[in-house]
């Protein structure tokens, strides 16, 4: 639920569901189930893709341009590992006008497709899809980058969006977090 709700609407809500709990998990890999669980305390079963996906890659940093470089450096490696820029989708925490994205600049200059509301297919031929993890809910990709934890601040609504922002990756996920933000995120 996002935006303010009036407390008795939300509870006569919850009450009208039947809570299920996941017991197989066909999108993500066995590394993606297990860090959403350690990271968000989700139980979202059990991973039901064969073999092993890569290990979730975790980069902590002291400055933007730390972030910038490791992050860039980052997507370029997928592209180079023969993922193809459409398969890949660069998710924020924050509001798209305050991602640390718009400052990639040259970097990655033109290969960032910012999803619109609306957008039917955020996938487009050799381009990044660049989007909130609001606006991503219920897609999914093959890759998927997580930054700006700057505004994780542990509530509720930030766990649920750390949840569906890690959940989106099918194969791999990287995030990239300030080292102040360390302690909230991993406890």
């Amino acid at each position: 639920i996002h935006g303010s709700c009036d407390p008795e609407v939300v509870e006569l809500v919850r009450g009208l569901g039947h809570p299920v709990k996941l017991k197989r998990n066909c999108r993500n890999t066995e590394e993606i189930v297990l860090q959403t669980q350690l990271m968000t305390g989700a139980d979202i079963g059990e991973a039901e893709i064969d073999g092993r996906g890569t290990p979730v890659e975790v980069e902590e940093y002291k400055s933007d341009e730390e972030i910038l470089t490791k992050a860039a450096d980052r997507l370029k490696g997928w592209m180079e590992e023969a993922i193809r820029p459409e398969n890949i989708t660069v998710l924020t925490l924050n509001d798209i006008d305050r991602s640390i994205v718009h400052r990639f600049g040259k970097r990655l200059s033109g290969i960032i497709n910012t999803i619109e509301n609306g957008d039917i297919n955020p996938r487009q031929h050799g381009k990044i899809a660049f989007s909130t993890v609001s606006k991503f809910k219920g897609l999914e990709n093959q890759c998927v980058m997580l930054l700006d934890f700057e505004c994780f601040d542990g509530s509720e609504e930030m766990v649920s969006r750390l949840y569906v922002g890690m959940t989106r990756a099918k194969a791999a996920l990287w995030m990239g977090y300030p080292d102040d933000k360390a302690e909230m995120i991993e406890r």
